[in-house]
């Protein structure tokens, strides 16, 4: 007996809703994350390590980043031999471990991977100095002028930037990021940059001009990493356990509810990474601070820093407050004799030097236009920095202060 065709109209119907029914959840399920647990696409390397970075000659380089939990990491560099293994901690963090190695102004490459995934490549990859420069808005000052007319270009801004082809110099600039917690990542993933006209002007106008006086007196790759903020306090910058080490500093600034907060999103991702040492240009927005309680503070954030990186005593080198008219009697009517002017507050960096080791400040009382908070002439300013590492860590017969 014959089946009526209704009933494989029917039984096709019932197939097609079938099959379309199970793909739509075969589709669901390859595409939602697994809830609280690792996934096999989790293989990741830090995003401070990148194609065109320059790497600390002279210290172990750590190569680290997340996977799942037990998975094998291979890394392998073009000038070493062998592999480097790491195993994935129960957290799913991994770090590799590269012996030290001299400067090398070859590109070099990086190769990452873990079993039955891509190979993860970083070219043109150089082995020199790092330096980190952070601050507020004098350090993030860039050569050319700033969008909205925030900034005023640098003395020349437009020559330099025409002759800034300096392929040993890299750097990479950090975007602004406030968090309660300590990053391990950074969020914006930000760019390591040659340094070329191209992208010159968008560069921090002080670690410009420190990585081009240190790269022609040393002749080895400069990396400069700037993580700087406009309008910011020290204590947005200083790690949480650093405020730990001097009840004073702890009973002034720890009930901020904003500190660490710049430390967290900017600076504890880059921890794992090989210095050579820090820039550091802030203090307008603490000029009404104690002096000594300033110099202790910011003493608190120079040992916080070492401790964190682990590294010893990382050189820190800052810049005196500018020149600006912020004075009492240079005020309307005299001003508040009450306030701290700035004269007051230079004198307190002074003292860091005296509680710290390792340190030294730029001079600026002669440089700049005492009716701009942002001075216009960062050369020297750079410069000033460079001389400070070029006599202490570079080993350079020159006078900081002269």
């Amino acid at each position: 007996m014959s089946i009526p065709t209704k009933y494989y109209l029917r039984a096709g119907v019932f197939n097609f809703l079938l099959v379309a029914f199970f793909t739509l959840q075969s589709c669901s399920k390859s595409t939602d994350p697994k809830p609280n647990g690792p996934i096999d696409t989790n293989f990741v390397v830090s995003n401070v390590l990148q194609s065109n970075m320059v790497l600390q000659r002279d210290k172990p380089a750590n190569i680290w980043g997340t996977a799942k939990p037990g998975a094998a990491i291979n890394v392998s560099v073009s000038w070493q031999t062998g592999v480097f293994n790491a195993i994935t901690d129960n957290l799913g963090t991994w770090k590799a471990v590269i012996p030290a190695s001299p400067a090398n102004s070859t590109p070099q490459t990086i190769q990452i991977n873990t079993a039955g995934k891509e190979t993860i490549t970083l070219d043109n990859i150089l082995l020199g100095d790092v330096w980190i420069c952070s601050g507020q808005s004098n350090m993030v000052m860039p050569l050319e002028p700033g969008s909205g007319g925030s900034f005023k270009g640098i003395v020349d801004y437009q020559k330099e930037i025409a002759a800034a082809n300096y392929p040993l110099i890299r750097e990479l600039t950090i975007k602004p990021n406030q968090q309660k917690s300590p990053l391990t990542m950074l969020d914006n993933s930000p760019v390591w940059n040659v340094c070329t006209p191209k992208v010159a002007g968008d560069i921090s106008a002080v670690a410009y001009y420190f990585a081009r006086k240190v790269q022609a007196e040393v002749n080895v790759p400069i990396g400069i990493i700037i993580a700087a903020m406009n309008g910011t306090k020290c204590e947005f910058y200083a790690n949480k356990e650093a405020f730990n080490e001097d009840p004073e500093v702890k009973e002034v600034y720890g009930s901020n509810r904003d500190i660490s907060v710049l430390y967290n999103g900017m600076l504890n991702p880059l921890i794992n990474l090989s210095i050579k040492g820090f820039n550091w240009y802030q203090g307008e927005s603490n000029w009404s601070d104690g002096p000594l309680q300033y110099a202790k503070l910011n003493a608190a954030l120079i040992k916080g820093w070492r401790a964190k990186f682990n590294q010893g005593q990382l050189p820190f080198y800052f810049v005196q407050l500018a020149p600006f008219a912020k004075n009492h009697n240079t005020e309307p009517g005299g001003g508040d004799l009450t306030l701290f002017d700035y004269a007051i507050f230079r004198e307190g960096q002074e003292n860091i030097p005296n509680l710290v080791p390792g340190t030294g400040m730029a001079l600026t009382t002669d440089v700049g236009d005492i009716l701009r908070i942002h001075p216009i002439e960062k050369r020297q300013v750079g410069e000033r920095l460079a001389l400070f590492a070029l006599k202490n860590d570079y080993g350079k017969n020159v006078n900081p202060y002269g």
